[in-house]
């Protein structure tokens, strides 16, 4: 799995250099600061996506016989953007439905910064939960929210009714937090404190 590739390359533990992320990158990259700067990136972004349920499951019935795509088959009517159910849950239930232009400006920064703190203190996380790697456990953890969460009550087409905007925009947004901290333990386990 990569991430735990990711994590052994950046602490330098494992062998990690018989890895499929570390030969990928590295035939890309030669420089290994580099390439460990691309692969802190990655870490980020692949922590960041387990933590949303759509990303650990997939929809198999008989109207989608090969799998629905993590909910990107699964067609909605366009609201904010979004158009299919995974793009709802990445957008955190339609809070959080915009691209920021880039570079962010000290605004923006302002503006994530508040957001960040209004969710960690609506949503506490048992300590025991954030401080592990157990990448397994984080991946069901998702399944099991999307198959409890994500596809009852939806029918394709049809828009998202307000209850089920309502209770799973709580469910992505915990999700978020427990995902922002346990991303925040794996940096302090791989950098320590400098």
């Amino acid at each position: 799995m990569a991430i735990p590739n990711i994590i052994n390359w950046l602490k330098d533990t494992g062998d990690y250099q018989d890895s499929y992320t570390y030969t990928t990158i590295k035939s890309y990259i030669s420089d290994e600061d580099q390439a460990k700067s691309f692969a802190l990136r990655l870490l980020i972004h692949y922590l960041g996506d387990i933590h949303q349920p759509l990303h650990c499951t997939e929809l198999v019935d008989d109207k989608y016989p090969s799998g629905d795509r993590g909910g990107n088959s699964i067609k909605i009517p366009t609201k904010d953007e979004a158009d299919n159910l995974h793009a709802v849950w990445d957008a955190v239930l339609y809070a959080d439905a915009t691209d920021p232009t880039l570079p962010l400006g000290s605004d923006d920064w302002s503006s994530l910064g508040d957001q960040s703190s209004s969710l960690e203190s609506t949503y506490q996380v048992d300590p025991d939960e954030v401080n592990n790697e157990n990448v397994n456990q984080w991946a069901y953890e998702s399944y099991t929210l999307a198959t409890a969460d994500t596809y009852p009550d939806v029918e394709e087409y049809d828009s998202l009714t307000d209850d089920y905007v309502t209770k799973n925009k709580k469910v992505a947004e915990n999700q978020l937090v427990l995902g922002g901290n346990r991303l925040a333990y794996v940096i302090s386990d791989i950098f320590g404190s400098s």
